[in-house]
């Protein structure tokens, strides 16, 4: 029951033509509150378990698949590298994470007692640890594009192989450097 609640949660999303990835967001968020308390011990360990094991094996698949792209638009000639773009888009992901954490990290700690307030090397965890995921690549490969249209198509294989670059980048280099942090 629980996961057809999620299931019936995306899919209602998806035919009123909203974001699905939000409405499962929501829909986890009220299900750990409400749900996981009504069921039995058994049950809680089993749903927590079940929903890991999905949720480790729909992440490999898709970092499976984001290996497979990669790999073959690296040999393609039709794949396009523009390394000036993944620069700028690299710095825009890593300002704008910044813009984003340290702001809020600041206002948090200025409500929060002294013993729970953020460090610094936690600020930087959490601007590092945020810039991978699979969810931009699923983003980047469903950008339409009009039939025939070759500056399009173009366009998009660009964003595509700039995804990929950001996502690995981020995934090996900076996830490397974030387990000194984290100790």
């Amino acid at each position: 029951i629980t996961f057809m609640c999620a299931y019936f949660s995306y899919s209602l999303s998806q035919l009123l033509d909203l974001s699905g990835i939000v409405s499962l967001f929501f829909c986890g968020v009220m299900l750990s509150h409400y749900n996981l308390y009504n069921l039995s011990e058994g049950a809680q360990v089993s749903a927590k378990l079940t929903f890991k094991t999905m949720a480790f094996v729909a992440e490999s698949f898709v970092f499976l698949y984001l290996g497979i792209v990669a790999a073959v638009s690296i040999g393609e000639k039709t794949s396009t590298w523009n390394f000036g773009f993944i620069g700028i888009s690299m710095a825009g992901c890593l300002v704008g994470r910044a813009m984003n954490v340290f702001p809020m990290a600041y206002l948090s700690n200025r409500c929060t007692p002294t013993r729970k307030r953020l460090d610094c090397k936690k600020q930087v965890m959490m601007w590092l640890s945020g810039l991978r995921g699979a969810i931009s690549f699923a983003l980047a490969m469903t950008i339409p594009c009009p039939e025939g249209n070759e500056a399009c198509e173009q366009n998009v294989r660009v964003i595509i192989t700039t995804t990929i670059f950001i996502i690995f980048f981020t995934t090996i280099f900076l996830g490397s450097t974030i387990e000194p942090l984290a100790l």
